[in-house]
């Protein structure tokens, strides 16, 4: 994650993402200005400023409801499924239930499949590393591009071992690196549509973190 990656590269590893480390991102990975402020600003919501690990599941009813479809359609499975007002953390064993249903193939619309066609997959391949590299799908293209096929039976090894070069892999292999002609809303909001889908969650914030490291980088 954001400390070991500074541990590796000679920087102080206090995990802040600031100047230094914005900078040597950029040299490590080889990109531009232009798509490391994106990668930056993209990946910092995605994972919470790269602190995140895995998808959380830690869902209210009512935000089971709201985030998935599956649960907008089955109103009493949300509310069996979900936190409630008495509970401050949801029980990883319903956090399963949760991604089991809602990341499962069958439950899916034409377009959105993942690829998780066995029993557990959704949980196993949840949302993972700076990207949330999310389905059997994309966590078997990143093992067969990292030369890594352990990652289909511990995917845990994502985040662990190939922290921000799982997103890295997903931007390239998905022409994302394309969109980012400039630091516009207009680019932003493009690469935000190539990330999160028809969704668009957070594109302000992705806007706005895209431009705060835009600045940063050409100090």
């Amino acid at each position: 994650m954001l400390i070991d990656f500074q541990k590796n590269n000679g920087l102080l590893p206090d995990g802040k993402l600031g100047e230094k480390t914005a900078k040597k991102m950029r040299e490590v990975f080889k990109m531009s200005n232009i798509e490391t402020a994106h990668f930056l600003g993209q990946g910092s919501v995605e994972s919470d400023f790269f602190k995140l690990k895995r998808e959380s599941g830690n869902y209210s009813v009512a935000g089971l409801r709201s985030t998935f479809s599956y649960y907008r359609d089955r109103p009493h499975e949300a509310f069996q499924d979900g936190r409630k007002v008495n509970e401050k953390i949801l029980p990883i064993e319903r956090q399963k239930t949760i991604f089991n249903k809602v990341y499962d193939d069958k439950n899916r619309r034409p377009g959105y499949k993942l690829g998780n066609v066995k029993i557990g997959d959704g949980w196993l391949f949840r949302g993972n590393a700076a990207g949330q590299t999310t389905g059997r799908y994309e966590h078997q293209e990143l093992a067969n591009h990292l030369k890594d096929q352990s990652i289909m039976t511990n995917p845990d090894i994502v985040w662990e071992k190939y922290y921000f070069e799982a997103f890295l892999f997903y931007l390239k292999s998905n022409n994302v690196f394309a969109k980012m002609k400039d630091i516009t809303r207009k680019s932003c909001d493009a690469v935000t549509l190539a990330i999160n889908g028809k969704a668009m969650m957070h594109a302000d914030l992705r806007y706005e973190r895209t431009q705060y490291f835009y600045k940063l980088l050409t100090k």
